[in-house]
């Protein structure tokens, strides 16, 4: 699949030479070890050339692009499944990519090709989720007007909880040092948040979901999200179950991903955090909902909260 060709008014692009060293590890390897590790690393540089070739038609494409914002364990991975049921989406998680200038928008384009078999350009948005505090969004990306915002927060002793679960999991750390990893990334990215959303500075094009609206009013939650982004059909409850679901670093590897459906069910999760630190978490949390303009509505003829400056 041509990843160019999206129609009628398609652009060929001319291919130059582009001259990537090998790894230094891969001459290094004996030949009987060599063959698995070139292959990889031919893989990696047929991906990094089309890649680089993917840039002009990621400057010039009609796409739109939509970025879920939000911290770990803030239903990103369910919010990914729920919009990815509509025709006008297409998406698969979390990609990693950083975006340091517009011509970046290219690895989006070329990771959705890659996890799904779809060609994006097919697509109204193309869609990616960014939970982590390392990854980067220049201004010249979170400016671009062809890129949309989702910002999706949840209530703080829920996200702890849920955290310190999750990556109890994946590491030998002791409680005291899960809660410190979980509070710190929760802070840091609420104010991570406010930055980006300041930079933006654009409520056309960003759009405050809480976890808890999501789960507990569905019905208004998805309206707000399809005035948002005028989507052509209904959003619903059920999802398809992809590939990449439930799969470490790409989403939620929890077993309620791979329900298919908003579980409502699942138990609340207990973490044992200090009356100080309950506080601190929650004025952070309440401060974040409020610089982001939380004036959620229940009926569906109000427009869930748009993002506006603080006065």
């Amino acid at each position: 699949m041509n990843l160019t060709s999206a129609g009628p008014e398609d652009r060929t692009i001319a291919m130059h030479p582009i001259t990537i060293p090998i790894d230094s590890e891969v001459e290094n390897l004996r030949p009987k070890k060599r063959a698995p590790k070139l292959r990889r690393e031919f893989g990696r540089l047929v991906v990094q050339a089309k890649t680089l070739a993917m840039r002009p038609t990621a400057l010039m494409a009609r796409n739109q692009f939509l970025f879920i914002l939000g911290h770990m364990r803030s239903g990103s991975s369910l919010l990914c499944h729920l919009l990815c049921t509509s025709d006008d989406i297409v998406g698969f998680g979390e990609t990693h990519n950083n975006y340091r200038r517009r011509s970046d928008l290219a690895k989006l384009l070329m990771c959705v090709h890659n996890h799904t078999g779809e060609n994006p350009l097919r697509y109204r948005y193309v869609l990616d989720k960014i939970v982590g505090c390392q990854h980067v969004m220049s201004t010249s990306v979170l400016t671009d007007r062809r890129c949309r915002f989702v910002f999706l927060v949840r209530e703080p002793v829920a996200t702890i909880a849920s955290l310190v679960a999750m990556r109890r999991q994946f590491h030998d750390e002791t409680d005291q040092q899960l809660v410190e990893f979980a509070t710190q990334h929760y802070t840091e990215r609420l104010g991570q948040l406010l930055q980006l959303a300041e930079t933006i500075d654009h409520p056309q094009r960003c759009l405050l979901v809480t976890h808890q609206r999501l789960l507990s009013e569905t019905p208004s939650a998805f309206q707000a999200l399809e005035r948002f982004l005028d989507l052509r059909a209904a959003l619903r409850e059920d999802y398809n179950i992809l590939p990449t679901t439930g799969q470490p670093g790409i989403g939620d590897p929890s077993p309620s991903i791979r329900l298919g459906k908003i579980d409502r069910s699942l138990p609340r999760k207990h973490v044992d955090l200090s009356a100080p630190l309950r506080v601190h978490l929650k004025r952070c949390y309440d401060n974040c909902v409020a610089m982001l303009g939380e004036n959620f509505q229940t009926s569906s003829a109000q427009p869930l909260a748009i993002y506006k400056r603080a006065a």
